[in-house]
């Protein structure tokens, strides 16, 4: 008896806990420690698996609605549940049933959606993040379930003519997360498998500085080449991921088959803007591959995404509308993997691809439409031009620069609250506006404006005084502002050092997550995309680029308080 009695005092106990826990207001040290746990649990942010009746019925597996149009799925935690209602924090988000008003969030300028978006991207880059083993929970998400429900979601926006007008570029960013039949982003994939390798593989960090930045053709091979040189060192899963990194690269650098663009015309008026524009564009597919890497067919495809936003309202027909949606995401992908593969052999065509790309960028919504119609002709410039004064070519390179930072303003503008949020629980969440720069048009257009910023700091002479240290003309500012305190200079690898907000650090590459410091310079990346300078805007911290052989002059003088501007 004394020992039933034993046992029901600790049940008591155990759910007393539990209430006097579930009636705590849920802070974000609490939804870390959660998610914890959620990694662990089998069935993650989920209790049990349940009918949901069109009645509003909630029923246990076994049972039956009796109804048709009942969905099966997971049922969120009761702790979920309290933090979507007291904190406006979504995890676990299952789409199906969802209604579509309560997804779209207006009310709270599309946070809920915007959720979604940053929870899939810590999905794909940290091995399943919350749903770690849930993601083999049988029944818990149903795919068909989910792209029938994204399908009715974006139509649905799509029928609104004002909410195109007025947010096509975050209907755009939704129909490239949410989830449809027959299509991925390669590039993303590639983008979490290099993060994944280089945070194991020291020695492939460099691979992953390239992948994430400048990434080429060639690059298949480097990596195929890192793989045979570690294959005896390298784990099982590593290799798989290596293995699977370039068979990604292979397809990703794969011409791709523009005929498939001949299925679209179908549902066009034969004499409309887009389809003029498509027809013009299959006419490389009976051209060798390597012309799909030159200005002419860049500046096409920059056309055809510009001309979709523009005509995209008066499309009578949703289906219609919801195709040419998914054409501009298909033909931003196609026109990336052509960027990367061109070479500018001189400043005039460095200035026809500049402009291209904005272009582009105004097609993809990266730019308000009275903010490229503002600036576009101050942008254009003939590829064939011999002359340019100096006056003309740094306002031009200035203009550039205002291109890029509005259109990664754009993405910042939207996200950055929803990512501020989510990284006060989770810090990867910071990498998000990162990497949705880096899978866009953004990182070539990032690449070309480097490059007339260079250039036009050349021809101005441009110098810079850094500790009386030869050709300190090689360091480029990139965020402003000015800091003092002791530098430090690191060689090697910068994994490790606990960094301080009092110092300025002077390193060979970034680390995967800058916290807060003084100032900062590195070597293996600079321009106004690149990973580093995206997290130093993030902080308000004052970043440049130098060489290598500035590091190694610097290197006396570390440990020493210095003013840098």
């Amino acid at each position: 008896m004394m020992k039933f009695i034993a046992m029901l005092g600790l049940i008591f106990h155990l759910v007393l806990m539990q209430l006097v826990v579930f009636a705590q207001p849920v802070d974000d040290a609490a939804i870390t420690r959660l998610i914890t746990e959620f990694k662990k649990d089998v069935r993650g942010p989920y209790q049990a698996i349940r009918w949901f009746c069109p009645d509003g019925r909630v029923l246990p597996p076994q049972e039956r609605c009796n109804q048709p149009g009942a969905i099966q799925h997971a049922l969120p935690k009761n702790i979920v549940q309290k933090i979507a209602e007291e904190r406006g924090i979504w995890l676990g988000q299952i789409l199906a049933g969802t209604p579509a008003e309560a997804f779209l969030d207006a009310e709270h300028l599309f946070s809920r959606a915007k959720q979604y978006q940053i929870e899939q991207y810590l999905t794909r880059i940290d091995d399943g993040w919350i749903l770690r083993r849930a993601r083999y929970y049988r029944g818990a998400i149903q795919a068909e379930d989910e792209a029938a429900w994204s399908a009715q979601f974006l139509s649905k926006q799509l029928a609104d003519t004002q909410m195109i007008a007025e947010q096509f570029f975050l209907l755009r960013q939704w129909a490239k997360d949410l989830p449809q039949e027959s299509r991925g982003n390669r590039w993303d994939n590639i983008r979490a498998l290099s993060l994944v390798l280089g945070d194991s593989i020291p020695a492939f960090m460099d691979l992953r500085i390239k992948l994430h930045g400048q990434p080429e053709s060639g690059d298949v091979q480097r990596v195929k080449d890192f793989r045979n040189q570690h294959r005896d060192k390298l784990k099982p899963n590593l290799l798989i991921f290596l293995n699977d990194l370039i068979a990604d690269l292979e397809i990703a650098f794969r011409p791709a088959d523009l005929k498939l663009l001949n299925s679209y015309l179908p549902r066009l008026a034969p004499d409309s803007p887009i389809a003029l524009q498509i027809q013009k564009i299959m006419q490389y597919s009976n051209l060798s591959d390597s012309l799909r890497n030159t200005l002419p067919f860049i500046n096409d495809v920059s056309e055809l995404l510009l001309r979709i936003r523009q005509t995209l309202p008066a499309i009578p027909r949703t289906t219609t509308r919801f195709q040419m949606l998914n054409l501009s995401i298909t033909m931003e992908r196609m026109l990336f993997q052509s960027a990367i593969n061109f070479q500018t052999k001189h400043l005039a065509q460095e200035i026809a691809l500049m402009h291209a790309l904005a272009k582009a960028a105004a097609g993809c919504g990266y730019l308000e439409m009275w903010e490229w119609d503002a600036i576009r002709n101050r942008l254009a410039a003939s590829p064939e031009i011999k002359f340019m004064t100096l006056g003309e070519f740094q306002s031009l390179s200035e203009d550039a620069r205002r291109v890029l930072e509005w259109s990664v303003g754009m993405i910042r503008t939207h996200y950055l609250s929803d990512v501020n949020t989510f990284a006060g629980f989770e810090p990867l969440s910071h990498g998000f506006i990162d990497d949705r720069v880096r899978g866009s048009i953004l990182l070539p257009l990032g690449n070309s404006v480097a490059k007339l910023r260079e250039s036009a700091a050349k021809a101005a002479g441009v110098s810079n005084a850094v500790l009386g240290i030869s050709n300190a003309g090689q360091m480029q500012g990139l965020n402003p502002g000015y800091a003092m305190g002791e530098l430090v200079v690191v060689q090697g690898s910068p994994d490790g050092i606990e960094f301080s907000p009092k110092k300025i650090y002077v390193i060979e590459r970034p680390p995967a997550d800058l916290t807060p410091v003084a100032g900062i310079a590195t070597v293996s990346e600079g321009n106004l995309v690149s990973h580093v300078q995206l997290l130093a805007r993030n902080l308000g911290v004052p970043n440049a680029v130098l060489s290598a052989q500035n590091l190694q002059d610097l290197l006396p003088f570390s440990g020493q308080t210095v003013f840098y501007a």
